[in-house]
């Protein structure tokens, strides 16, 4: 009798502590990704030199996926900034450039199979371009500016193929096709007055190929 009410003590333990456990969800659902464009360092590293990077759709992105990892939000960006002064006899050109794009969009994703997913959505994304050429000359008196700045707004497909090296860290290239509305001013200002160069409206689409490879990592 003491023998049986052990054993099945010990059973209805066994049944508890193992509800318990597979109760539990020991995977841990990671929903954040961070995004890096890693292309101008491959090309550095091939000895390729470095690309314009504002070939690629972003430079930096978080994403945000659900649950079954089959949708996802991002959010992203791509800027420069490039400050040159050359020398000119008797004086110098001082050129700078201000570039900066966020991006907003959705993902809907297809898993293929462990290792390979298939990806495509909508971006809605901004542009703004500041740049400036300063000549000085003391020959001529006044320094002479030209000036320029765009602003854009766009939105576009795009779509690409994943490699999940493991689950947090993946390898990825994509193609977008964007559609842009773009004004354009640039004028002259020798220090006296201002001369307008350009006033300018006009759509612009830029299809780009994958190019670009990125690495996520999820946390």
């Amino acid at each position: 009798m003491r023998k049986n009410a052990l054993k099945t003590g010990a059973l209805i333990l066994f049944l508890f502590t193992g509800k318990i456990v597979i109760g539990q969800d020991t995977s841990k659902v990671r929903r954040w990704e961070i995004v890096l464009n890693i292309t101008n360092a491959i090309s550095r590293f091939s000895g390729n030199g470095a690309r314009n990077i504002n070939e690629d759709p972003y430079l930096m992105a978080v994403k945000w996926r659900n649950k079954t990892n089959r949708h996802a939000i991002r959010l992203g960006f791509n800027q420069s900034y490039s400050s040159i002064t050359t020398q000119i006899f008797p004086g110098e050109r001082r050129t700078k450039d201000f570039y900066f794009s966020p991006l907003l969009g959705y993902e809907w994703r297809r898993h293929i199979d462990n290792h390979f997913m298939f990806f495509y959505g909508l971006d809605a994304r901004g542009g703004i371009r500041n740049g400036s050429v300063e000549i000085i000359d003391p020959g001529i008196g006044p320094v002479q500016v030209i000036s320029s700045k765009d602003n854009g707004i766009g939105a576009g497909p795009f779509c690409g193929f994943v490699w999940k090296i493991n689950p947090r860290v993946s390898l990825f290239t994509e193609a977008n096709f964007y559609a842009q509305y773009t004004t354009t001013y640039r004028y002259l200002d020798d220090g006296i007055s201002k001369t307008i160069l350009e006033d300018s409206r006009k759509v612009v689409f830029t299809p780009v190929i994958p190019t670009s490879l990125f690495i996520s990592i999820a946390f």
